[in-house]
């Protein structure tokens, strides 16, 4: 379970960074499943810039530091209200 809501973390990451396809999604989810069990790490999605990346890579270190499911659903949901804010504004 720990597994799927990690996936799930880096599909919410990428998403944020970028709009993915359901295509796109199927693909996070296979190269994070060949990272589980290879020694060859594959990135999780293809041709990101390096601004993206960068993005990337900050969103990781922010999921990381949040643990708990409701610490990150309370974070997410902050994130979404100031986003909503920026937008009105």
């Amino acid at each position: 379970m720990k597994q799927v809501k990690e996936c799930t973390a880096k599909i919410k990451a990428l998403a944020d960074i970028r709009k993915i396809a359901v295509d796109d999604t199927d693909s996070i989810i296979r190269a994070f499943h060949h990272n589980l069990h290879n020694e060859e790490e594959r990135p999780l999605l293809e041709n990101l810039s390096a601004e993206e990346q960068k993005k990337l890579q900050a969103a990781e270190a922010e999921l990381n530091t949040v643990k708990e499911k409701r610490q990150l659903d309370a974070q997410a949901e902050a994130e979404t209200e100031q986003q909503n804010k920026k937008l009105k504004a």
